[in-house]
Formats: C-alpha cells, sequence, structure tokens
C-alpha cells in the first residue's frame, strides 16, 4: 500500500520488537493469527506506508524463520527486555533514527506516526516518545542512534527500563490528541478476543 501522501521516510528505521515470555498471553503474541495474517505481518504491511527499512529485533529467531519481508535480528546483549531491544535496533540500523513499535500492537496508528516523525525533526532532543494519561509509551516511539552507548552503559549498570532512561536523556514527549487512536498493547486472550473488530476497522 503506497502512502497517498509521499511521506515515506529514508532516513529513519522501523524496529519491530517482538522478544518477551509471553506469559500472560500463554503464545508468542507476534505469532497471534487474525484473518489468516499474524500480527508481526499486520505491523509490517501498515509501517510500510512509512519506512523503507523495517526489520525485527527479538530474542529468538526461530518463530520467525518464514517471516520474508523483513530480517530478522537477534538480541545483541542477551535476555535485557526492551532495553536491550533497543540496543539491537541502533546497533543494527546504518539510519540516524529508528521508529520501535512493540509486536503486540497491531493498529494502523498514523496520525500518531506521523505526529511523532514530525516530532522527531527538531534538533537537541534524542527520543521521541508518546505521553499518554498512562505514562509514556516508549515502545511505540523515535530514537536517535546518538543514545546506543548510553543504553548499552544503562544495561551495564543493571537500569533496564526504557522508562528510567528517558528521564536521562534529552526526550520530547509527544501529546496524544483525544481524536486520535488509543495506543493498545494486547496482552491477554481476552484482550485478544476484546480487540479483534478493532484490528478489522482498522485493516
Amino acid at each position: 500500500m503506497q502512502n497517498q501522501h509521499n511521506e515515506k521516510r529514508g532516513d529513519i528505521a522501523c524496529a519491530i520488537f517482538a522478544g518477551g515470555r509471553n506469559a500472560r498471553m500463554g503464545r508468542h503474541k507476534a505469532l497471534l493469527d487474525y484473518n489468516g495474517k499474524k500480527f508481526i505481518e499486520i505491523i509490517r504491511d501498515r509501517m510500510d506506508k512509512w519506512f523503507y527499512e523495517i526489520f525485527i529485533v527479538t530474542n529468538n529467531s526461530l518463530p520467525f524463520s518464514d517471516i520474508r519481508q523483513s530480517p530478522v535480528h537477534e538480541d545483541i546483549i542477551e535476555a535485557k527486555g526492551p532495553l536491550g531491544a533497543l540496543h539491537t535496533a541502533l546497533t543494527v540500523t546504518g539510519k540516524d533514527k529508528v521508529f520501535c513499535i512493540a509486536c503486540d500492537m497491531p493498529f494502523g496508528h498514523d496520525p500518531m506516526v506521523k505526529r511523532l516523525i514530525q516530532a522527531s525533526e527538531k534538533n537537541g532532543f534524542d527520543c521521541f516518545v508518546p505521553g499518554t494519561i498512562r505514562g509514556p509509551e516508549p515502545l511505540f516511539a523515535i530514537y536517535r542512534k546518538t543514545i546506543r552507548d548510553f543504553v548499552k552503559e544503562e544495561i551495564e549498570a543493571g537500569q533496564l527500563k526504557i522508562s528510567e532512561m528517558l528521564k536521562k536523556c534529552r526526550t520530547v514527549y509527544v501529546e496524544i490528541k483525544k481524536d486520535e487512536d488509543e495506543l493498545i498493547n494486547i496482552n491477554t486472550p481476552g484482550e485478544y478476543k476484546r480487540y479483534g473488530s478493532k484490528i478489522q476497522d482498522m485493516a
């Protein structure tokens, strides 16, 4: 699907985070099916409107052996959660910025993607993160490659929370407008069932 406004970016990569234990869901969230399509494929197709370079970051590449459209990178520093995934994403790309999205967020969010891209044009900042009523959403955000070494330092120090890292970085919080789609993570079988119709509406 082509971006009608020709806003596809060559200077920003897209990393889909597909690691984690998936304990609450009981199976890999990235591979959940909707109408014959895996969540990770739905996300990839939607992000293809915005980015030329799209890849997957995971702790185990085996479940993604049949995903041909996007490269799969295993964590460079193992078992460090989303912060480890961010370090991997910032390391493997040659782009200056990376848009990161969790594999359990299969909704479109086009207005928010556009606003984050616009915000990332600001000089003097490294992280561009949606600010919600629940707090920041660091797994639907843009990060500059300039923080890669700092991310590694945080990991080595045992500080693995992205939300805490953001407090130490030059971070722009992009407010979500009331008329924009809510950023929803699907973490449980109940949520998977509840939001199925929403996925269809936004497909």
